[in-house]
């Protein structure tokens, strides 16, 4: 249950939800770790009027000074916090194709399972990006999937993609198909354990030939390819 979001708040509140040992220094060090563990980054209204993100909250006043300081770690930052939220993440999808209409279905992967879970909030979604639209954009995105390790019993997660192509250009299809298409990542906060990201570019397809179940987002966890499940991700996919 999360911590209250205003009024009242004791360090047993804190201790209860994220089951760490009942010391600010302790609280606050939790954002340099990654993991189930770590301080979830995918809390955005954090603190006195749950207006901050975790970073702003947590991470910065623990890192001002050298680990933070005791006017720094204000136990009032910790309001609405929860260890189990929806993964929240930033992303992008651009079809500069001039003949396919584009479907992509994303999801988050726990690689141990390996488990895909379809993001959507409040109910799964396909975004469909029409032939040479552009840019469409997602900031702050609830992927409405927890991030517990009941859903990613590692710990860590990845994030796949189902992309098909529907051909809308003169007659015959397929026509030339969508090519030269590219992908970028980042560690949305930048801070903390974990922030590198390593992408594949979505292959060449057209209408006869869609790219299924392909993990275009990862991270460099020895062994695992895996992300962070207390990190958040940042990513952008264009189609030519």
């Amino acid at each position: 249950m999360p911590t209250p979001a205003s009024g009242q708040i004791s360090m047993s509140d804190v201790n209860a939800e994220t089951n760490l040992t009942q010391s600010m220094s302790n609280f606050f060090s939790s954002s340099l770790i990654g993991g189930a563990g770590g301080l979830m980054y995918h809390n955005l209204a954090m603190a006195s009027g749950n207006t901050l993100t975790a970073k702003a909250a947590i991470y910065d006043p623990y890192v001002a000074g050298a680990g933070g300081t005791s006017a720094n770690l204000l136990l009032s930052n910790w309001y609405n916090y929860s260890q189990t939220p929806y993964g929240i993440m930033t992303f992008s999808l651009t079809n500069n194709n001039l003949e396919n209409n584009i479907d992509v279905t994303i999801y988050l992967r726990d690689p141990t399972g390996p488990t895909d879970y379809q993001i959507g909030n409040p109910v799964p979604v396909i975004f469909n990006l029409n032939a040479n639209s552009g840019t469409a954009s997602y900031p702050d995105y609830d992927t409405g999937i927890a991030m517990n390790t009941t859903n990613f019993t590692a710990g860590i997660y990845q994030i796949v993609f189902d992309i098909s192509a529907i051909y809308v250009g003169p007659p015959p299809p397929p026509g030339g198909g969508v090519l030269g298409n590219s992908t970028s990542a980042s560690d949305t906060d930048n801070v903390g354990a974990g922030t590198a990201r390593v992408t594949t570019n979505p292959p060449n397809f057209d209408a006869t030939s869609p790219i299924t179940g392909t993990a275009l987002v990862r991270g460099n966890i020895t062994g695992s390819a895996g992300i962070h499940i207390n990190k958040r991700t940042t990513f952008d996919i264009i189609f030519n």
